[in-house]
Order: C-alpha cells, then sequence, then structure tokens
C-alpha cells in the first residue's frame, strides 16, 4: 500500500477513535480509555490490510502488542459491550467515510473515462487516416514493382 494511502486511513480512523473514546491515540498513558482506542484503531486498520510493524510504528508501540490486541480481539470484544458498542460505532464512521470519498473517485474516474474516450476516437480516426495513406504510397510504388527483383538481386549481392 501506498504511504499517503496508510497516512489517509490512519489520520481518518485516528480522528474518529479520538472523537469517540475522548482521547489521544499516542497519549502515552496506560488507563482503559487510552488503550481501547489504540485496540480498536489497530483491529480496524488489520481489516484494511496493514501489518503490526506498521501499525506499532504508527501507534508508537511494539509490533508485539499489536499481535497482544489482535489475538485476543475476539475475547475483548465478547466480555465488553461497551467495547464493542465503540468499535461498531468507529468501524461504521470509518467505512462510511470512504465510501463518501469512494462518491468523489467514482465523478473523478468517469471524468478520466470521458478524456480517454475521446482520446481514443481520435486515435481511430488517425488510425484510418494512417491505412489511406499507405494505401495510397502503395498505388504510388505499384509502377516500380517491376525493379524488385533487381533490387533483391543487388541487396543480396551487396551483402
Amino acid at each position: 500500500m501506498k504511504t499517503t494511502m496508510i497516512d489517509n486511513d490512519a489520520r481518518r480512523l485516528q480522528t474518529i477513535t479520538e472523537k469517540v473514546f475522548g482521547t489521544k491515540l499516542h497519549s502515552k498513558r496506560r488507563s482503559r480509555p487510552e488503550v481501547d482506542a489504540r485496540f480498536i484503531f489497530s483491529l480496524i486498520m488489520k481489516e484494511r490490510g496493514y501489518g503490526s510493524t506498521k501499525l506499532g510504528r504508527l501507534l508508537n508501540k511494539n509490533h508485539a502488542t499489536i499481535i497482544h490486541y489482535w489475538k485476543n480481539a475476539e475475547w475483548y470484544l465478547k466480555s465488553d459491550a461497551d467495547l464493542r458498542r465503540k468499535y461498531s460505532q468507529i468501524q461504521q464512521e470509518f467505512y462510511e467515510s470512504l465510501d463518501s470519498l469512494n462518491v468523489f473517485n467514482k465523478a473523478m474516474f468517469e471524468r478520466k473515462i470521458d478524456v480517454l474516450e475521446k482520446k481514443n476516437k481520435q486515435c481511430i480516426l488517425d488510425s484510418k487516416d494512417l491505412k489511406l495513406e499507405v494505401e495510397q504510397l502503395r498505388e504510388e510504388v505499384k509502377p516500380y514493382r517491376q525493379y524488385k527483383e533487381i533490387l533483391d538481386l543487388v541487396i543480396e549481392r551487396a551483402r
């Protein structure tokens, strides 16, 4: 994944997570809200395909901490209803924000497609023009075809 994608995803998810928990992800505190915020952040980023090393760097934690979050995720979410509710809320807000970006990107891609279709039509017209030009050149060369055998012979002997 590209670094800018990671940064954008991380920033977007960080903002949502900090808003829901009312805390900072990069806080060095080890109280429940800070730990839970980092836990949910790492879990959602894992869903997006990010690894423990990268997430450890993003959160200023050892990658083993991230792996610990992941290994215990099912139990944490099953046993803590408030954590499960916050996880669902953050996950929903994050993925909805991605959907709104995709709508924007869809419009941008449609414009790009229109431009490319116009270029493609121009290439087809240019190709037709070149085919006509080739045919005209072939017609111009026809009278000289009688000399082809002589030209081939000269080329062969000149080697």
